[in-house]
């Protein structure tokens, strides 16, 4: 349970009056454009520079003496030492390092702040870059890692190892983790073996980009497309996962064009998917099921062949009630398959069998 202090009501203003006391003029001015202390996105150096008619090195050189001066003064302001050291405590009980969003939305609770608005979140960034004791790692042009907050080069060190270990043993078994949803016995494998607790471990899972929640709940690797559908295919095996029945292909190709609202898929491209891939198995006119819910590729008369070389002899009813739960057809089609004497024989006891080659 997260302790409310009453002390830190409003960050806005205490930040806002913390700047008005310490600076004046052009380094007040800057610091709040280069942090966005009054909500707007923060601002680059050159920005800056262009709207005062200066260089960028010199707005550095305006910051850095403006971040100095506010450091010797901060150990004046209570209210400031307590949020940074429940920064540093917070990071400190969750594995040294967390996600950006994470750690405000705590503080947000923690400081008994309404909505973590722009000028909140940039009012609390400013004061744990102050602090100099807490690192900002940024997601700009970064495909691997959100943005997050974190103590040292240890404990980020640690997060990525563990993120690394994870993705190679969710890549090793994923065929496993795809068909059968077993990702969370991966996951309390790999953090047992890195000696983490739980919720340090799903604490670490946010940092990454690699982890992704399916668009039916499904959790896995973002560039597995069975977790993260972006083709036809891809969606078309998501969905069928999901429905854990055959659907008609014309079916599927609409809820596929439900789902892909901004992407145009055609009906064609949908039916030739499931034709090539080995993942589906044609079970009726047009209908698909997935090979992984036990569905046995072929036609009823290799249907057949596969439950009678398995079974042994059989009567036409066992037959029948064995390959209609395979294939959506007519009885009078089993019969007339069993009826063919090149490949099945009527045994001596009235049931039947495959005949030899």
């Amino acid at each position: 349970m997260v302790t409310k202090n009453k002390m830190f009501d409003n960050v806005n203003t205490f930040v806002d009056d913390f700047l008005k006391a310490n600076l004046s003029g052009r380094y007040q001015e800057v610091i709040r454009c280069r942090y966005g202390i009054d909500g707007a996105n923060p601002e680059t150096l050159q920005a800056i520079g262009n709207r005062y008619g200066i260089t960028r090195e010199r707005v550095r050189q305006i910051e850095a003496l403006a971040l100095e001066n506010l450091l010797k003064v901060a150990k004046n302001y209570p209210n400031l030492i307590k949020l940074m050291d429940s920064s540093i405590g917070r990071l400190k009980s969750v594995g040294g390092i967390e996600e950006e969003g994470s750690l405000l939305n705590y503080l947000k609770t923690s400081l008994n702040h309404g909505e973590i608005d722009a000028r909140f979140a940039n009012s609390i960034k400013f004061v744990l870059e102050l602090s100099g004791k807490i690192n900002r790692h940024s997601d700009n042009y970064d495909k691997d890692w959100r943005c997050y907050w974190y103590l040292g080069k240890d404990e980020e060190s640690k997060a990525k190892g563990f993120i690394a270990k994870l993705v190679s043993s969710l890549n090793s078994k994923k065929n496993a983790i795809v068909s059968g949803n077993n990702f969370n016995e991966i996951f309390a494998q790999v953090t047992k073996q890195n000696n983490l607790k739980e919720e340090t471990a799903k604490n670490l899972l946010a940092i990454s980009k690699k982890f992704v929640t399916g668009p039916f709940g499904h959790f896995g690797l973002a560039d597995w497309s069975e977790i993260n559908p972006k083709t036809a295919r891809d969606w078309a095996y998501a969905i069928l996962k999901k429905e854990e029945k055959p659907l008609h292909f014309s079916e599927l190709y609409k809820m596929i064009s439900g789902h892909r609202s901004d992407k145009k898929t055609n009906l064609q491209t949908v039916h030739n998917e499931l034709i090539k891939d080995e993942r589906f198995v044609l079970v009726g006119r047009g209908l698909y099921g997935l090979k992984e819910h036990g569905l046995i590729p072929g036609t009823a008369k290799e249907i057949i062949a596969h439950f009678l070389k398995k079974h042994g002899p059989m009567t036409h009813k066992e037959i029948s009630e064995l390959v209609l739960g395979q294939r959506m057809i007519k009885p009078t089609t089993i019969m007339i398959n069993l009826q063919n004497k090149k490949h099945f024989i009527n045994t001596p006891d009235g049931r039947y069998d495959v005949r030899e080659a």
